[in-house]
């Protein structure tokens, strides 16, 4: 049986004394395209966080690989696992500069190309690289956070409500490259957000309740 590629084992997170979660046990395969569902404050964005190592957890561990989290680089495992939020932060002063910014935590060379690929793709082939992000709508802002994440290719996709932003037609569209690109690039996707649920099917659900999670196959 192939090991996960992700492994939660009693992880609990507790901050200031208010239990979020408790004794989570997860086993996330390669791969697989991953609803995590819920009710509102059941911690289905802080599931997400913890996986994406982007605040501490007070007990348990959490396994890439085989590997405890802890023992990786953030930034040499953020390559790998990405964790996208509806508002995405922006920064500098143009799209080339975000999407830049991958390139140069390698030490690499910017591939213009490239993003000029994902700008049509995404819809966004209006937009020149040197287009000031002060000037972008919400939809433009969230789909160029979105890009960012694409200039080079993870292996886990974290996505906290990525489409929120955008009307029906774009949302189907970007989710529809998502899966076809996971798929290509066998990617494991785990996503939050109610609106997809007809867009996309999932292979298995990240049920929330009571502070614990339940693996549920679909």
């Amino acid at each position: 049986m192939e090991a996960p590629l992700i492994q939660l084992k009693n992880v609990a997170f507790k901050p200031q004394e208010e239990l979020i979660l408790d004794d989570i046990q997860l086993s996330i395969p390669k791969g697989k395209k991953i609803r995590v569902t819920g009710a509102s404050g059941s911690g289905k964005s802080t599931l997400l966080k913890l996986i994406a190592f982007l605040i501490p957890k007070d007990s348990g561990t959490i396994q890439y690989q085989g590997r405890d989290i802890k023992e990786i680089s953030p930034m040499d495992y953020r390559k790998k696992v990405s964790y996208i939020t509806q508002t995405p932060q922006l920064f500098g002063k143009t799209i080339e500069d975000n999407l830049r910014f991958p390139a140069e935590v390698r030490n690499e060379s910017f591939d213009s190309e490239r993003a000029k690929q994902l700008l049509k793709d995404f819809h966004l082939e209006y937009l020149e690289l040197n287009q000031p992000v002060k000037n972008l709508s919400g939809g433009e802002r969230q789909r160029v956070g979105l890009i960012r994440h694409f200039m080079y290719e993870p292996e886990v996709l974290l996505l906290d409500e990525i489409s929120s932003a955008l009307d029906e037609d774009l949302r189907e569209s970007v989710w529809k490259w998502l899966v076809n690109h996971a798929k290509e690039h066998q990617q494991t996707i785990m996503w939050i957000s109610h609106i997809e649920d007809e867009l996309i099917q999932p292979d298995a659900e990240i049920h929330l309740e009571h502070h614990t999670a339940e693996w549920r196959e679909l």
